[in-house]
């Protein structure tokens, strides 16, 4: 293998590496557009135990499959922090003291982790034992 060979590996090697780096530097991507206010939206911030707690139950309770929202995370995302001030303004919050998790359902917020788990469960149909109602319990007239 001459010189000239070796270096084109070395080249295209590195290349591919450095394309590689700094894709997989750049995380999740951020979205640019900013959703209709009709869209339903979940803020959360990594590493917020109350947060944790609504990820859970969506898994848990298949909330996503029955229930159309996104989820923004706010806290290494400034745009996603924007939007949620945003959101959170437009139902008359305070925005210096907005907190995560928060949750706009297209015109209204939700605050804090039970609030948004009930809200969730009652759009999805989801009793508080977990399992989806669609109908209302027989009644017994014995």
């Amino acid at each position: 293998m001459n010189k000239t060979t070796l270096a084109t590996i070395i080249a295209t090697i590195l290349i591919f590496g450095g394309i590689a780096f700094f894709a997989w530097k750049s995380g999740t991507p951020t979205t640019t557009t900013e959703p209709s206010l009709a869209t339903k939206i979940l803020f959360i911030g990594t590493g917020c135990p109350h947060c944790a707690n609504v990820e859970k139950f969506v898994a848990d309770n298949g909330i996503d499959k029955k229930v159309t929202f996104e989820t923004r995370e706010v806290y290494l995302n400034r745009a996603n922090a924007a939007l949620m001030t945003k959101r959170a303004a437009s139902c008359g919050m305070a925005t210096d003291q907005l907190g995560v998790p928060l949750f706009w359902d297209g015109s209204k917020c939700y605050s804090g982790d039970t609030d948004i788990i009930k809200y969730l469960r009652e759009q999805a149909g989801v009793s508080e034992a977990g399992t989806v109602t669609t109908q209302p319990a027989a009644t017994s007239t014995k």
